[in-house]
């Protein structure tokens, strides 16, 4: 079993929408399943896959699936799975397959190198810098080492992979932050925050 499901830490008090396709994921990667999936990659462009799943892995609050294509093993968010069919044909598993190893390796690489980069300087107090911490545990680990927690605030840059964990993170924040650059997400986080306002006052 902890080579078809691996749980990896998630915050408390935290929570995200379960993907509609887990519980068929699920049964696919018990079963030895073939799929068929509609994946919208993150740089919005759609492709579809015939995939062997292997396993689920739950990363802080969001699901990913390994799964064998025809280009080797590859990872994919289920939030971006648009739509997902099983098949009659059932597959053999590689019996050296070790979900632990695989998964520390691609995270490794998938940090070195993430492929998305959404890069946010700004003013940030050390309250802030705990709850960017309590949220999304090492992640940003890196970008605040330096920090330092004597000074009201201090300047630092993150990259939050995109606008739309950027613009989560800066709300989850409230005033415990405020953006340096880019201007224009600064202008585009003030529109959503009066959107906000305007709705709770209406």
């Amino acid at each position: 079993a902890r080579h078809r499901l691996m749980f990896d830490a998630k915050p408390w008090f935290h929570h995200s929408p379960v993907p509609p396709v887990l519980d068929l994921l699920r049964a696919a990667v018990w079963e030895n399943r073939v799929c068929r999936l509609d994946y919208r990659r993150a740089d919005g462009i759609a492709k579809g896959y015939r995939i062997k799943p292997y396993a689920l892995v739950a990363k802080v609050d969001t699901w990913y699936l390994v799964a064998d294509t025809t280009r080797g093993m590859r990872v994919f968010r289920l939030q971006r799975i648009q739509d997902l069919k099983l098949t009659d044909d059932v597959f053999h598993r590689d019996p050296n397959f070790d979900l632990q190893r695989f998964w520390e390796a691609w995270c490794k690489r998938f940090e070195a190198d993430p492929g998305n980069r959404f890069i946010v300087e700004l003013w940030l107090t050390p309250a802030g810098k705990a709850l960017l911490l309590e949220h999304y545990g090492a992640w940003h680990a890196a970008a605040l080492e330096r920090f330092d927690d004597a000074r009201p605030r201090c300047r630092v840059t993150i990259d939050f992979e995109r606008e739309d964990i950027a613009l989560k993170a800066f709300f989850e924040l409230g005033g415990e932050a405020s953006v340096i650059r880019p201007r224009a997400f600064g202008t585009t986080l003030a529109r959503r925050a009066g959107a906000v306002l305007a709705a709770a006052n209406a």
